[in-house]
């Protein structure tokens, strides 16, 4: 019969007991130095912002690498008191509502192994400053203050929070990009005299280099420029026996109205300006004696702010001499009255009415003797018609009177 050596046994049991202790212990130290190694997952890099409206902003960032990432976001207004934003994702971007718009905040991430019921924190990312949008310009609260002949000044009631203005044109439904000012006006310049604009006005904020604009902008219509300066004012009519005298000149394009001021031969003001509050292209004055007179007319536009002047245009206008003529020997014995101003006269005659005139004559004097008309002596027994217009010369530029009134004459 086998006897069985029980101090053996006993060493074996020894042995497999401490075998085991040893690969528990491995065991347990195997996991301890991988629940160490999953908690060290790095801070999450390249924080940025990419969306923004007045209530709400949106960052993204870079991946952490690990076997069960997700992230924690949190938010701040100063950069020291931090709130979370509510929730956590394995997504790589966070949305947050419910923010003040025109403002700046500050958003930080870190991410998080979540194993085994642990969670296991990295550290936070470095924060970044983030904006919203500042609220829209009020409607009817982006105005012209100025113009000229080339250029429109806007100014717009502030934005809160806004730390800038970007300014577009509006041509056939396209807004075409003008430029961007940190004040609450901004001027456009090299536009055309007697133009009218359409322009936008979108508020922004910017921080942490992201800009923040707002999704509407506000419009301000009729922009203009102040047009260029009268062209060719001339002495429409005039009659002496009722002593007035009608200029015309080209209408200004765009113009809300002129002003008109008239001197006399001697250079002094006749009366107060006259102002016309629409765009026409005549007026007529009285009381005009038998004399030249300066005449001075601007366009200008009407603004919020105030009337804004083309530089005035200057001519001379007088009535048209009153004519008398009668047969002398071989001809038309004509005289006129004197123009006080005048540099000349120039007569003319014809044997229609309303056509074929040809110039007799150019005089200094007050009266002249017709004995032709064009190459061809006169006709006895027809009938002649004549004018004297009034000469001014200025410069190298001559003024004319009116020359509406012919006087009739029978060659007998």
């Amino acid at each position: 019969m086998k006897m069985y050596d029980y101090d053996k046994m006993n060493l074996h049991t020894k042995r497999y007991k401490r075998a085991g202790a040893i690969m528990v212990l491995g065991f347990l130290l195997a996991l301890f130095f991988s629940m160490s190694a999953l908690a060290a997952p790095g801070a999450p890099s390249g924080l940025r912002q990419t969306y923004a409206s007045e209530g709400s902003a949106k960052v993204v960032w870079n991946q952490v690498m690990g076997s069960s990432i997700r992230y924690e976001v949190e938010y701040s207004q100063d950069n020291r008191n931090w709130y979370s934003v509510g929730y956590t994702m394995t997504s790589l971007d966070c949305s947050k509502s419910g923010l003040t718009a025109g403002m700046t905040y500050y958003f930080r991430v870190r991410a998080y192994e979540n194993q085994y019921s642990n969670k296991i924190y990295g550290p936070w990312s470095v924060g970044i400053a983030v904006a919203t949008t500042p609220v829209q310009i009020p409607y009817q609260k982006v105005i012209q203050t100025n113009a000229g002949t080339s250029s429109v000044t806007l100014q717009w009631d502030k934005s809160a929070g806004a730390t800038g203005y970007n300014v577009y044109q509006i041509e056939s439904n396209q807004e075409i990009y003008i430029g961007k000012t940190a004040a609450n006006t901004y001027t456009i310049n090299n536009l055309k005299a007697g133009g009218t604009y359409k322009y936008k006005v979108y508020p922004e904020r910017s921080a942490g280099g992201y800009t923040a604009v707002a999704s509407y902008g506000t419009t301000v219509y009729d922009v203009k420029t102040v047009p260029s300066s009268v062209k060719n004012i001339f002495t429409d009519y005039g009659y002496a026996n009722i002593k007035k005298a009608s200029i015309q000149w080209e209408r200004a394009e765009n113009a809300n109205g002129y002003e008109i001021a008239l001197y006399s031969a001697k250079n002094k003001n006749i009366g107060s300006t006259k102002v016309i509050n629409y765009n026409t292209n005549s007026y007529t004055f009285s009381n005009i004696k038998k004399d030249f007179y300066k005449v001075k007319v601007r366009a200008y536009i009407q603004l919020k702010t105030g009337k804004k002047y083309s530089s005035w245009s200057t001519s001379y206008i007088a009535i048209q001499p009153k004519v008398e003529g009668k047969k002398s020997g071989t001809g038309i014995k004509v005289s006129w009255d004197k123009i006080n101003g005048a540099t000349n006269y120039t007569v003319y005659i014809s044997s229609k009415r309303n056509s074929g005139y040809k110039k007799a004559t150019t005089t200094k004097s007050t009266k002249t003797i017709i004995k032709k008309y064009g190459s061809s002596r006169l006709k006895k027994g027809r009938t002649y018609y004549i004018y004297v217009i009034a000469n001014k010369k200025v410069g190298s530029k001559t003024y004319r009177s009116s020359d509406n009134y012919t006087y009739q004459v029978r060659y007998r």
